[in-house]
């Protein structure tokens, strides 16, 4: 198939009117939803959510670090 060819069976893109796509695309590029999250979380629970969450790394830190532990030595 010829560039012509391909060109005669594509049809150029409609332009997108929606404002809203592109400000969600935006938003989630920027990482808003990650940190509304966050601030929900400590809005709502208050220190018992940062101390949970801060649990929760914790032990997945610990659970990365049992398991790649004898792959560095």
């Amino acid at each position: 198939m010829l560039a012509g060819e391909v060109a005669a069976y594509t049809k150029p893109a409609e332009p997108n009117n929606d404002p809203r796509s592109i400000t969600d695309l935006t938003v989630d590029a920027s990482g808003l939803h990650q940190t509304l999250h966050v601030l929900e979380g400590v809005a709502a629970e208050g220190k018992d959510w940062v101390r949970l969450r801060r649990e929760q790394a914790d032990n997945r830190l610990a659970e990365l670090s049992r398991r790649t532990g004898g792959l560095l030595d």
